[in-house]
């Protein structure tokens, strides 16, 4: 009588059946894990990439009105580039305030510097401030030095200044505004009493940008 042997064994049904609950608990804990926007780029390369459009703004999603989805396979039509590049576009953009004062401005203060032009009201960001202007002798020969300031930082020029001659300046002042409702001045000194005509200071926003001293 010969010995027989199994070469292969069946597991139990209640260990299959537990094996697949298990598989079915953990595969949506794997899916949130992954977070994000859009749940069908959790496996894609170029995951943070599609984050970074979508935090942006430049893609809504591809499934709406869900838009949980970015089908990052799927191919692109010229309507959907032109979205992208729009909403690219918007988020890109800056914004811009200027205060001028076409004519002559007298410059009175021997000492300090005499507020002769403010730009107010600039809301929180960073910016590139600029100001324009003509210096116009007096009757007489004399210096003037002016400034525009920005928070803490500033720009200034000075000047020796013929009889009514005309001498062009600008300065130039990169600063970070924390909060809203800041201005910005240009102040003057000089001991001869001279003019400015057509002074403007204008502000430019600047995005991401990083003001580090040199």
């Amino acid at each position: 009588m010969g010995t027989h042997f199994r070469t292969s064994a069946r597991r139990p049904f209640w260990l299959i059946v537990a094996i697949v609950a298990l598989v079915l608990l953990l595969t949506p804990v794997a899916v949130i894990a992954a977070g994000g926007t859009f749940t069908d780029d959790d496996t894609s390369i170029f995951e943070s990439d599609i984050e970074w459009l979508a935090d942006h703004g430049v893609t809504a999603g591809c499934n709406p009105p869900a838009n949980d989805h970015f089908c990052p396979t799927a191919s692109v039509t010229r309507g959907q580039m032109a979205a992208f590049l729009h909403r690219f576009a918007d988020d890109q953009s800056t914004d811009g305030f200027s205060v001028w004062h076409d004519s002559a401005l007298t410059v009175t203060g021997a000492t300090g510097y005499d507020p002769l032009l403010t730009l107010e009201d600039i809301p929180a960001g960073s910016y590139i401030f600029i100001a324009k202007t003509h210096f116009q002798g007096a009757s007489s020969q004399g210096a003037v030095v002016c400034r525009l300031a920005a928070g803490g930082d500033y720009d200034q020029v000075s000047a020796t200044l013929q009889p009514y001659f005309h001498v062009p300046a600008t300065m130039t002042v990169v600063h970070t505004f924390a909060a809203d409702g800041n201005t910005v001045e240009l102040g003057c000194n000089a001991g001869a009493s001279p003019r400015l005509n057509n002074t403007k200071i204008t502000a430019i926003e600047v995005n991401n940008l990083t003001n580090n001293p040199g």
